[in-house]
């Protein structure tokens, strides 16, 4: 069944992904207990979160845009579910 070939793809984003949040919980967690308000500590993992989850499918996207590659652009789309209209 094909579903099974990407399984292991879908853990191993979801384990990856999974310490990343961790990371940025503890660092948010630490700089909370130095004084900074919740709200900030927040808006910093909120936005390191996001930086650190599309670092890599950025560069990817860059890449395929220079070497014109409709393929993986257009699997981007897909995969994220941006639209062009």
């Amino acid at each position: 069944e094909r579903s099974k070939q990407v399984a292991p793809i879908i853990s191993t984003l979801r384990d990856v992904n999974e310490e990343v949040r961790k990371q940025v919980a503890r660092q948010a967690l630490k700089r909370m207990r130095k004084g900074e308000s919740a709200e900030d500590a927040i808006e910093f993992a909120t936005a390191a979160l996001m930086k650190k989850m599309l670092h890599k499918p950025s560069v990817a996207l860059r890449k395929a845009g220079e070497a014109a590659d409709e393929k993986m652009i257009d699997a981007a789309r897909k995969l994220f579910g941006i639209d062009d209209d």
